[in-house]
């Protein structure tokens, strides 16, 4: 059986050993991969080891840099960032080889390319100078980025990451950046420091620079003129970050690094075993089991029976129930319709969107989710990177007559007199159909049972 590892330190947060598990699995390749502490020290006596008990390394904070000089070469991207996230031993001539690779590059594009965010002539400020920065920094020069604004409390270190890179692109200007420096323009912040990161220990010092970073960027000309500033994470544990959070503050769009781990590890993957054979299926598999089950979502429609069937599964599985709308009364004093009706609807999606946040860093939960809180697109990828989405579905002619009697009680059901109750219910889930369907699974609730339903959705996730 082949075998890999991960090393750093800290290691224990890794998620790289239940990522290359499940890609053996799909792709029906024996493959063992763990994770290894170790200290900077030790580095040299363990790479011996290594080349005789792996085919390959993925290599993390702090090794990224150090690990250069153990190795016999490197691949092109990997020269040019002076940065390893990937080694490879190759046997030639009865010798073992290590040859340095940075699949972080691919990684990140291929995770802002997902996101549908083009950065071609844009504007970037990125946080950290270390390897996983130099990465990213070679990234967005590739995908032919104006100017790069790079913040580091060593402002030495980012003039060494700008001398390094200058010669990279034609294209792309790196600048060495500080609470000073004039920005404009900004669409994409970066985070490639490890602050934040579970097991690291993020000093309120650091918060309170990363703070300050977003006030700078927050005020400077052109960052807001659409609500398109994209803040990336690339911590992935925890899925929700004090970076991300100062983002959506802001009132930028959050992602974290979970895409990026996916993409950087598929290309290890093919480094050492091959390309992958079953591609799609290895990523919806990858998507839906990395972190999970940690968190279970439910929505769909008002009257689809979300919160009967949370309280139900929450019940069963041991796990704590969690109630956006619930929540909602709890802050407000009033009913979740009261607060949207009194309030306003841009009041009560705000709060529900801080809400949802908050959702976001509890683990083992069950959560029904507001009806309408999936219809921002950055709040739906939210929840699909944090746990199983499952969209309980029911017919027009059904919720109707689960919600008869209850217009008052919900505002979205008004409507004009010449529209019936059931068409009016028609074209709201037509409006918000979409999102619903892009669960990682639908139940149709119109002739079942709340324990019904909870046994299906037990069963489709194997949580017997």
């Amino acid at each position: 059986m082949k075998s890999g590892a991960v090393i750093g330190s800290p290691i224990s947060h890794s998620l790289s050993p239940r990522l290359f598990e499940i890609i053996s699995r799909v792709e029906g390749v024996p493959f063992s991969f763990e994770a290894i502490e170790v200290q900077p020290g030790n580095l040299k006596d363990f790479m011996e080891d290594a080349k005789k008990k792996f085919i390959g390394l993925s290599v993390t904070i702090p090794h990224k840099e150090k690990i250069i000089g153990l190795l016999d070469g490197l691949s092109n991207e990997a020269k040019a960032l002076g940065a390893v996230n990937c080694v490879e031993f190759l046997e030639e001539k009865n010798k073992i080889l290590s040859v340095g690779h940075n699949t972080d590059v691919d990684g990140f594009k291929e995770a802002l390319r997902e996101s549908e965010l083009s950065i071609k002539g844009m504007n970037v400020a990125l946080l950290g100078a270390g390897g996983a920065a130099r990465a990213v920094a070679y990234a967005i020069g590739a995908l032919g980025c104006s100017e790069v604004y790079i913040f580091n409390r060593s402002e030495e270190r980012s003039l060494k990451l700008v001398d390094d890179l200058s010669s990279t692109s034609k294209n792309t200007k790196y600048i060495p950046a500080n609470l000073k420096t004039e920005i404009k323009d900004v669409c994409l912040i970066v985070n490639a420091t490890p602050l934040g990161m579970t097991s690291f220990d993020t000093k309120e010092v650091d918060l309170l620079y990363f703070k300050k970073v977003f006030e700078k960027i927050s005020k400077a000309k052109g960052t807001k003129k659409t609500n398109d500033t994209v803040v990336f994470d690339l911590i992935y544990k925890p899925l929700y970050t004090p970076f991300m959070k100062m983002g959506f503050e802001n009132g930028f769009v959050e992602k974290n690094g979970l895409k990026m781990l996916i993409f950087q590890a598929i290309r290890a993957w093919e480094i050492w075993v091959g390309p992958l054979q079953n591609k799609e299926k290895v990523l919806r598999k990858l998507r839906r089991d990395l972190v999970k089950p940690e968190r279970i979502f439910l929505t769909g429609f008002m009257g689809s029976g979300k919160s009967t069937v949370a309280k139900t599964l929450a019940k069963n599985l041991g796990w704590t129930l969690i109630d956006t709308d619930k929540l909602i009364e709890e802050r407000t004093k009033l009913s979740a319709g009261e607060t949207f009706l009194k309030k306003g609807e841009s009041f009560f999606r705000k709060l529900e969107d801080e809400i949802l946040r908050d959702v976001l860093q509890k683990n083992k939960t069950v959560i029904a989710l507001g009806g309408g809180a999936l219809i921002r697109q950055n709040n739906l990828c939210l929840v699909k990177d944090a746990g199983v989405l499952v969209y309980l579905s029911a017919q027009a002619k059904t919720l109707k007559e689960r919600l008869n009697g209850s217009k008052n009680l919900r505002p979205l059901l008004a409507h004009e007199p010449s529209v019936t109750l059931e068409e009016h219910i028609e074209r709201l889930l037509s409006e918000r159909e979409s999102q619903y369907e892009e669960a990682d699974f639908k139940i149709e609730t119109d002739t079942l049972t709340d324990r019904e339903v909870t046994s299906m959705i037990i069963e489709k996730m194997e949580l017997k």
